[in-house]
């Protein structure tokens, strides 16, 4: 629980917000609903960043959407060009009451992430970065385009995510998710999502995985480099499943094994694979 605040502040913009949370133990968030609800918050100041204007942005650019930090996942879910299998992860164990206060900037901050939300983040980028952040530490503020790995629960009080950048799937792309868990409303035990990319010959050009539960690590990527130049078929797909296997190094508990949790990253990497190549009509 967080401790009583001895300050509290309402910035309107997003330079007020920044000035006001260059001082120790501040807490700059907007929404609250899942960091306040799971981890001890020991922090004098609270800055609550829900009507800078700035971070409330949905905007479409040149490299796909632009979301705001201080955007809820409700109104992400509402997006119109949002992937399935994307709104699928926010609304399969996320209430409607979490998801209109819970925030975009929250989600990649927070120490216990929503994993099949943030494993389809993974899997959607061809790169290693997708959230652009203020980070503060003593009198210094830089701007920087930050990893989505680095630093679950470490970002939490050190940086204000300004925005979220989300790829549109175009022509021959997909993506694709699956998990397991106890009943179908669960949190997962595993999780997987796959993105594809196949070229005009429709053969594969670019995939990648990002799996939950498979690791100490919330969420791992995983580039499924042996899919490259060959067709989306049964045969292909359950090399690449088998592939994922040697990247997961499961930490095994009452839900499952950690034997039980490699096999589940086998078969989830081939449901989500699956999923895609019905996405792609092959």
């Amino acid at each position: 629980m967080m401790r009583n605040p001895k300050h509290y502040y309402r910035p309107k913009t997003l330079d007020e917000a920044i000035k006001l949370a260059n001082q120790p133990k501040t807490l700059a968030i907007a929404g609250g609903a899942l960091a306040f609800g799971a981890l001890e918050i020991p922090y004098d100041t609270f800055i609550d960043l829900q009507d800078v204007r700035e971070l409330k942005q949905i905007s479409y650019e040149t490299y796909g959407i632009s979301i705001g930090g201080a955007v809820t996942l409700q109104q992400v879910v509402e997006i119109p060009d949002l992937p399935v299998s994307l709104r699928r992860s926010i609304t399969r164990t996320i209430p409607l009451n979490i998801r209109n206060n819970a925030t975009v900037g929250e989600t990649l901050m927070v120490k216990n992430p929503l994993r099949e939300w943030n494993a389809a983040l993974v899997a959607l980028h061809d790169d290693a970065y997708t959230a652009v952040t203020y980070n503060y530490s003593g009198n210094n503020w830089e701007t920087s385009t930050s990893p989505l790995l680095e630093g679950f629960g470490e970002a939490l009080g050190t940086v204000i995510v300004t925005h979220l950048i989300l790829p549109i799937l175009r022509n021959r792309q997909a993506l694709g998710a699956a998990f397991v868990a106890r009943t179908p409303t669960d949190d997962p035990i595993v999780n997987a999502a796959v993105c594809v990319w196949l070229n005009e010959s429709r053969v594969v050009s670019w995939a990648q995985a990002g799996l939950g539960g498979v690791s100490d690590r919330p969420v791992i990527r995983v580039d499924l480099r042996t899919l490259e130049g060959k067709p989306i078929d049964e045969a292909n797909i359950a090399h690449a499943a088998n592939f994922v296997t040697t990247f997961a190094k499961p930490v095994g508990d009452y839900l499952g094994s950690a034997e039980y949790r490699r096999g589940m990253a086998r078969v989830t990497v081939q449901r989500a694979l699956m999923e895609c190549k019905q996405q792609l009509g092959l």
